[in-house]
């Protein structure tokens, strides 16, 4: 007895504890998202009204992709936060949007239906298993009468005719029951609909000595969050400024709607944990800045000259968005990701509007920033490969916006160009960004065969290529424009290559590339003209000119 009065002396203070605690059930609203290229960080505020003792904070309804150990609390002096804790909640029911709630009822109801059939149809199965067993209906040394055979003959004839009706009218109905169950399920995909409802749940116990009122905010970081750049570039004539138009596609799959929230952009690592940083080594070596145009196979690095050789554009498949619309309809966001370059100077672009990010995994245009750029323009041409010039801007002062690696929409006069892509791995003071073809510029190429000839010195042939290009500007101001060329290289010592006229062309001695810069006024046109010979054996068959590989159907 005496050991009993001991044991309940022990755990009276505890018990009268836990019926001092409060404890308090919250659903609390998101006030604001740190968006990080590949997380997020939720801020949660709650005001409450406090009693003096301990109470028992309980956030539910949070992001099941929340990572526990990020979590972090602060209230106001005078709240004493004891502890945190956090699990897993799979009981709460889910509040589903209506339109997931009729299509949930659709599926069951076709579902019943789909066994109902099942069951029609195994019976139906079981009949005629019966019928056929005992369609004897005389024994082996007695006979049936004729009336009665011919009765029985009609019996099982129409009754397994009217089985088969039935059976064939089951299998279309249920063809019909897949059909529509593929495309509500279908439905309930584009809609993010969950199949098995998961939350997670945050206990947080505070202490407070009086009564008051405070706000508690709750910060966390979700996984499967995100932003990535896209940029529109704009100009109306060649020589005015840049318009660049900083925006971003964000994208939510925590589970949890943002709506109406305000959000932050970042380029900072999350994960980083509370040690001091360290740094590491940094090396410097060569590197090459090189521009890829979308609309040809020409690279422009360190105002040189660089062929592909090969065909195509590069171009970024991501598709554009509508701005700022929120349609559930829109392009998903895709699940593979690349690797970017960032500045290890964490940046955070304040968005001024409030936004609301549906979590569908779809990515949501969100404005950042816009931007006016000075430029220089200058034209681009290659006429063996094509009659058109290509207009190239380079941006100066690009460095200064904090720029991410990313998609750009090119505009030019008010029309879609196409789709180019924002390199920023290398400093340089320009960036370099393709606006397409220039129709005001025509170019040609034509083969003169005047001055071309095929000419015989005993064991030797010489060939001899003549060619005029014409560039002509049909701006109403004066433009500058590269076109390029190239003589063939010899790889071997009897085939002798030889330029014969080149109009002061710049020679590129390592790859035989020629360069001319031209500078045209209005309405002004310029010739050139390009002479080689090749010197071979007459044995010896050359390829003349360079071909490319093309697909086309086969009949």
């Amino acid at each position: 007895m005496k050991n009993f009065a001991l044991i309940f002396l022990l755990i009276l203070p505890f018990f009268t504890f836990s019926q001092n605690e409060k404890k308090m059930e919250l659903t609390s609203k998101i006030s604001s998202v740190v968006v990080f290229l590949n997380a997020a960080e939720i801020t949660r505020s709650e005001k409450i009204q406090f009693s003096s003792g301990r109470t028992r904070l309980i956030f539910r309804g949070l992001s099941p992709n929340l990572v526990y150990k990020s979590i972090r609390v602060n209230a106001k002096s005078g709240v004493s936060i004891l502890s945190i804790s956090s699990k897993k909640d799979y009981l709460s029911d889910i509040a589903e949007n209506p339109r997931v709630k009729q299509l949930r009822d659709s599926l069951e109801i076709l579902e019943d239906r789909n066994i109902a059939l099942i069951s029609e149809k195994e019976a139906y199965a079981t009949e005629k298993e019966l019928l056929k067993t005992n369609i004897s209906i005389g024994g082996e040394n007695k006979g049936v009468v004729v009336t009665e055979l011919k009765e029985a003959a009609e019996f099982y004839r129409t009754r397994v005719l009217d089985i088969n009706k039935k059976v064939a009218g089951i299998n279309k109905e249920t063809k019909s029951i897949t059909l529509k169950t593929s495309r509500l399920i279908q439905e309930l995909k584009e809609l993010n609909a969950e199949l098995i409802y998961i939350r997670s749940e945050v206990e947080v116990l505070v202490s407070t000595e009086k009564s008051l009122s405070s706000e508690i905010n709750i910060k966390y970081l979700i996984s499967d969050a995100g932003w990535a750049p896209h940029y529109e570039l704009r100009t109306n004539e060649v020589g005015q400024e840049i318009e660049l138009i900083y925006r971003a596609k964000v994208y939510n799959n925590s589970k949890i709607n943002w709506s109406n929230t305000k959000i932050k952009l970042s380029t900072g690592d999350p994960n980083l944990s509370a040690v001091q940083p360290r740094l590491k080594p940094w090396y410097v070596n060569q590197g090459t800045t090189t521009y890829n145009s979308q609309v040809s196979n020409l690279n422009i690095a360190n105002n040189s000259f660089q062929w592909s050789g090969t065909e195509g554009n590069d171009i970024s498949q991501q598709q554009a968005i509508s701005y700022n619309e929120f349609q559930p309809g829109s392009t998903a966001v895709s699940s593979e990701y690349q690797e970017v370059e960032v500045s290890e100077l964490s940046v955070e672009f304040e968005i001024k509007s409030l936004y609301t990010i549906p979590s569908d995994n779809k990515p949501y245009l969100v404005d950042v920033a816009e931007h006016k750029l000075p430029a220089t323009f200058k034209h681009y041409a290659v006429p063996k490969m094509g009659k058109d010039a290509y207009l190239l801007a380079r941006i100066s002062g690009w460095s200064d916006i904090n720029l991410i690696e990313g998609p750009a929409n090119i505009y030019f006069s008010g029309s879609y160009i196409g789709q180019s892509y924002i390199h920023t791995r290398n400093v340089r003071d320009t960036l370099d960004i393709s606006l397409g073809r220039d129709k005001k510029v025509m170019v040609t190429r034509t083969k003169l065969k005047k001055f071309s000839s095929n000419q015989f010195f005993g064991s030797k042939q010489e060939e001899t290529f003549a060619y005029q290009m014409v560039v002509k500007n049909n701006h109403k101001k004066a433009i500058t424009i590269d076109v390029f060329d190239q003589l063939p290289i010899s790889q071997h010592d009897d085939i002798k290559v030889k330029a014969i006229e080149t109009t002061d062309a710049v020679l590129i001695e390592d790859t035989q590339k020629l360069k001319w810069t031209l500078v045209l006024e209005p309405n002004q046109s310029k010739d050139i003209r390009l002479t080689y010979s090749i010197k071979h054996p007459k044995t010896v068959k050359i390829q003349k000119t360079r071909k490319r590989n093309v697909q086309m159907r086969k009949f």
